[in-house]
């Protein structure tokens, strides 16, 4: 019988292997590390502890400005400052130096220049992991955060580090809302929508109530905590809070014309990104996260060997959301607007520190955003650079 070297075989063990690497970046669910994904598992999870009712807080009208006399409303999202303990110098040997002034001044500028009417706080702007020796600490520190709003309404959302490894639960969270300024005073919880309203300066002076009024509703949702298990990586927005949502629209849409909801431009907050921000391309600006993973030497063999192959099949395209099965959220968001015409144009959360960039999917934008330093997060190494603010356009007549 003739020998058959390894030489011989190679060819084969070669085809073998592109198999393997194929099937492994094509059929399995979640073919990067877990920092970057949830588990399927985390889908329709929710903490047990949480009021998880979604929550219709009325009726907010915004005062006109004199540096901004339309009735255009102009936000400001500030996401993932992970702020540490003013005295916490380093953290896992890292130097924060001054993170916390220099977060503190970032904000101040940023309302300063920006003047917006509504602050949106979406998620990690606390990081429980720090040496915090209170659960007091968590309102004292979005205390220092908020008196820099100038008396602008504001409203929180909790990401997956705002009570990690913290004194405070996620629950206890909630106390935030009894500062001043907050939209969310009669809240229980982290779901809930808000109706904002402006009229310009001339409508004022003439005393026209129903010429040049702007109104934007608010949907808003807590995408879940970190989950105990590291497979699972995190909770998920609750089914419960997601079919309230969909009540909710159902009403406001049978009463559009009786009331103030018609003609309304509807966004979406959130925290971690929905599944439906995996696999699309900017429409403007980049997704960073697969880069970053790589720089960081997070791909797992082989894949660390195939960067170009997994670019090649467009596998790039990842955020750091839930993987494999749809939580439902996205989905309620479109049923919304093909059956009640909630309006909704657009979706912004934040998480994804390397990512800056805005998708289209169903007919709706989805924006990641990020916050330039100073943020905690670069001098850990851990998920990059962010900038905390959030600006776009919209014929609706949101800022």
């Amino acid at each position: 019988m003739p020998h058959t070297s390894f030489h011989h075989r190679k060819p084969a063990w070669i085809l073998i292997l592109v198999i393997f690497v194929l099937r492994f970046i094509l059929v399995e669910q979640n073919p990067f590390p877990h920092y970057l994904s949830c588990d399927p598992a985390a889908a329709f999870v929710s903490n047990h502890k949480m009021y998880n009712e979604f929550e219709d807080l009325g009726i907010v009208e915004l005062a006109t400005e004199e540096d901004n006399p339309s009735s255009s409303i102009r936000i400001l999202q500030i996401t993932d400052l992970h702020m540490f303990p003013r005295e916490c110098r380093a953290f896992e040997g890292i130097p924060l130096l001054d993170s916390y002034d220099e977060c503190i001044q970032l904000i101040a500028t940023l309302v300063e220049v920006t003047k917006p009417d509504v602050i949106i706080l979406t998620g990690d702007i606390i990081d429980g992991r720090g040496p915090w020796n209170s659960s007091d600490r968590v309102t004292e520190t979005v205390q220092h955060i908020v008196v820099h709003f100038r008396g602008i309404p504001w409203a929180f959302l909790p990401g997956n580090h705002d009570d990690d490894h913290s004194p405070w639960t996620r629950a206890e969270l909630t106390r935030i809302f009894q500062l001043q300024g907050c939209l969310q005073r009669k809240a229980r919880g982290f779901h809930h929508t808000v109706l904002l309203t402006k009229r310009s300066r001339s409508s004022l002076d003439n005393k026209d109530s129903s010429r040049d009024v702007t109104r934007v509703r608010l949907h808003m949702f807590d995408s879940g905590g970190n989950h105990p298990n590291e497979k699972i990586m995190y909770y998920c927005t609750p089914a419960k809070a997601i079919d309230g949502f969909t009540r909710a629209v159902q009403k406001q849409a049978a009463s559009a014309h009786d009331n103030d909801e018609a003609d309304v431009t509807g966004l979406v907050y959130i925290h971690i990104p929905t599944p439906e921000y995996q696999g699309l391309d900017p429409v403007v600006g980049k997704n960073r996260l697969f880069e970053a993973a790589v720089m960081a030497g997070k791909l797992p063999p082989p894949l660390d060997k195939l960067v170009w192959l997994i670019k090649l099949l467009k596998k790039d395209r990842i955020a750091g959301c839930t993987r494999g099965q749809d939580t439902g959220l996205f989905s309620a968001l479109v049923h919304a607007n093909d059956h009640y015409n909630a309006g909704i144009a657009s979706v912004f959360c934040g998480h994804d520190h390397h990512s800056d960039a805005v998708f289209l999917s169903a007919g709706n934008f989805l924006g990641l955003r990020t916050v330039r330093e100073p943020d905690p997060a670069v001098r850990l190494g851990r998920q990059g650079t962010k900038s905390a603010a959030t600006r776009g356009t919209h014929s609706g007549g949101f800022e």
